[in-house]
């Protein structure tokens, strides 16, 4: 693990627990690992809830599993924002209403263009 604005020598002590003492030990830490720890927490749920739903698309060109990820990953950022805004909805069900308002988008039965083309 490297870092440009910590110190290398900083080191804290946490209890772990050792399998010859069987008994809960300090050990030193560096406090590298110990922010790490402290400022992981995010980045992991983001991960949890993209594991969650993904959506299970496959195609056949290189980039899209990017594009589905990227998709979920905007997903579940708005249902964040959506949270501190509104009312408590679970992911699943934010997911759902998001798709209905896409399929209820009336722009790919247009009149014009049904039937064969002339």
């Amino acid at each position: 693990m490297l870092s440009n604005h910590m110190e290398v020598l900083h080191l804290g002590r946490v209890q772990r627990c050792s399998r010859t003492e069987t008994k809960q030990v300090l050990i030193p830490q560096p406090n590298v690992i110990a922010n790490y720890n402290k400022n992981m927490g995010g980045v992991d749920k983001l991960d949890f809830n993209i594991r969650k739903y993904r959506t299970k698309i496959r195609g056949k060109k290189w980039y899209f599993p990017i594009v589905t990820n990227a998709v979920d990953r905007a997903l579940i950022n708005a249902h964040t924002i959506d949270c501190f805004a509104n009312k408590k909805m679970s992911l699943l069900n934010f997911r759902r209403e998001v798709a209905r308002f896409y399929l209820s988008l009336d722009y790919l039965s247009d009149p014009r263009n049904s039937g064969r083309p002339s």
